[in-house]
């Protein structure tokens, strides 16, 4: 039986899409991710409802096999996600040949149900983690330690399809990073909504995310060389957290942190529960502890209400910070979500052009700041030949995950190099072998 994987969405998505892979080549089937491969039996499409952008693509992919199912009618179509959970009754009697439609509590069943051929499944009260969430294939691997949200940003839809915050078993989170070791495996990613707000009852104690960094810390791993972690949110990221992570031998020096709006009117709008100025000292803690210590934002602007002065000042936040990167995007009505019902929206014209400038105004003050790192020395993963010249092998800094290119003739994937960063073309960096 041959089974076609279509992943969207975010790196959560991806680590459960390779769980529900390893299960069915375990139970005999053969994956795929090639659309253009034949003979396809089973499609499972997991889905990701965060941009209303997202979710008119994979509508348009739903339609496309539910076109050929008609035609085709031993095709099994499973669909799953967070549009699963949105949208499961419109998604059943809009596209009537879909075989299954599967929650994100339920969706590591699917393999089960793709090979018993069933289009029921006893449903979950709550989000089931997998055993393992990684393959050895994978150069970055992602473990996901947590699953829900209970912030309720007023523009958010995470809390309603992932439901409400819950944590993974502190020994199957430490397990999993030992067979990743095990494999060889050099850079991990923890992952969840709200990763650092991490809890796990443990003996009538609490294990919180800072407990769980010196646990991993004590783990003796030969191959891992740098952990990262998304997506922290800034009121659960305290001092003893920046200490420990400070102190740690293996965790990276580079921090994905999403603060949204530079604008305190527009974070109490967004229920955010940090000022600008709050946002500003944490990153002043996070320097003033760790020298090296860079930056990446999720930035949002044309939130319901924000005006020229509001958008500004993240352009000040932004100077002020000096991230390497940042992804950038303009406001999506959710439907469901508080934002979806406020009066003041901004026209889709106006935050296009808001986000256009900050881009180009990012990436400007990102050059910037890359510029002055020139002359560092980098640990960076091998990821295979450059396609622009075939001397050099392309890699990525095993802390920031930038791109790196570096003349070699025996360098392969998988193979890590020290490099010192001699000049920037465009978000790339050229190199040569310490």
């Amino acid at each position: 039986m041959k089974v076609l994987l279509e992943n969207y969405g975010c790196e959560l998505n991806k680590a459960e899409m390779t769980a529900i892979d390893s299960t069915l080549n375990a139970l005999g089937c053969t994956t795929t991710t090639d659309i253009k491969e034949s003979d396809i039996d089973v499609v499972v499409i997991n889905t990701c409802s965060v941009r209303a952008s997202a979710e008119e693509r994979v509508l348009g992919r739903i339609a496309n096999w539910n076109g050929k199912a008609k035609k085709a009618k031993d095709l099994k179509i499973y669909v799953t996600g967070c549009m699963a959970d949105r949208l499961g009754r419109e998604l059943k009697e809009t596209y009537k040949n879909i075989t299954a439609v599967v929650k994100n509590n339920d969706k590591l069943q699917i393999p089960n149900m793709v090979a018993e051929n069933r289009r029921r499944l006893k449903s979950n009260d709550f989000y089931a983690f997998a055993p393992l969430y990684s393959s050895p294939s994978e150069l970055n691997a992602y473990v996901p330690i947590m699953n829900g949200c209970n912030n309720f940003c007023t523009y958010c839809i995470v809390p309603y399809v992932r439901g409400r915050e819950i944590s993974r078993p502190i020994d199957a989170i430490l397990n999993e990073i030992k067979t990743i070791d095990s494999w060889g495996t050099h850079v991990i990613t923890l992952l969840g909504q709200n990763v650092n707000s991490y809890k796990w009852e443990e003996n009538g104690n609490t294990v919180n995310f800072t407990e769980l960094v010196k646990r991993i810390d004590k783990l003796r791993l030969q191959n891992i060389i740098s952990i990262r972690f998304e997506s922290p949110h800034p009121k659960d990221f305290d001092d003893e957290l920046i200490e420990t992570l400070k102190n740690s031998k293996y965790f990276s020096h580079h921090f994905h942190i999403p603060i949204q709006s530079g604008s305190d009117k527009i974070l109490k709008i967004m229920n955010r529960r940090y000022t600008c100025h709050e946002a500003i000292v944490l990153f002043e803690k996070i320097r003033s502890a760790m020298s090296d210590a860079t930056f990446s934002l999720d930035l949002m602007v044309g939130f319901p209400g924000e005006t020229k002065d509001d958008f500004n000042q993240t352009l000040f936040f932004v100077k002020e910070v000096n991230p390497i990167d940042a992804f950038m995007y303009y406001y999506n009505k959710r439907e469901g979500t508080v934002a979806s019902e406020m009066h003041n929206q901004i026209a889709e014209e106006q935050k296009l052009e808001r986000l256009e400038t900050l881009i180009a105004f990012e990436r400007a003050n990102a050059v910037h700041v890359k510029t002055k790192r020139l002359g560092l020395k980098r640990t960076v993963c091998v990821t295979g030949p450059s396609r622009d010249n075939s001397d050099e092998v392309l890699a990525f800094d095993v802390s920031t995950l930038e791109s790196v290119v570096f003349k070699s003739s025996t360098h392969k994937r998988g193979d890590i190099a020290k490099v010192k960063l001699d000049a920037l073309v465009g978000n790339t960096y050229k190199a040569t072998l310490v």
